[in-house]
């Protein structure tokens, strides 16, 4: 019996990183990217809405940024686990992104292939 595709939800406001996301996650049948948001609080309704398994989340959102969506998804669905995906290299940004409750974060430049790696290293608790 295979295990059910991780469900994802993807926040990003850059259109074409958020398109070149999609097009990555959809090579893989072990992913399902089930929806997107561009800003703050639409990521915060549309992952009570979904239940993802893994946000991929920006922290450089319009309305609340990333690091605010993180502290709202996770006070109301600790279980759902979220990657910080971002171009900013500022630890700072990064330390507070966890000290939220991300659960880890890369940076933009990831190899598709990688990426992939590491969702699934974040969906199983790593």
């Amino acid at each position: 019996m295979s295990q059910a595709a991780i469900k994802i939800l993807i926040v990003e406001d850059n259109e074409i990183v958020r398109l070149a996301q999609v097009i990555t996650l959809q090579q893989f049948s072990s992913l399902d990217f089930c929806d997107y948001a561009a800003d703050g609080l639409t990521a915060v309704r549309k992952a009570q809405e979904l239940k993802p398994q893994v946000i991929l989340m920006d922290i450089g959102l319009p309305g609340i940024d990333g690091i605010e969506a993180t502290v709202r998804i996770k006070a109301v669905q600790p279980e759902c686990q979220i990657l910080i995906v971002t171009s900013q290299t500022c630890d700072d940004a990064i330390f507070d992104a966890l000290a939220a409750g991300a659960d880890a974060f890369c940076h933009k430049d990831i190899a598709g292939e990688q990426l992939v790696k590491v969702i699934h290293l974040v969906a199983n608790g790593a």
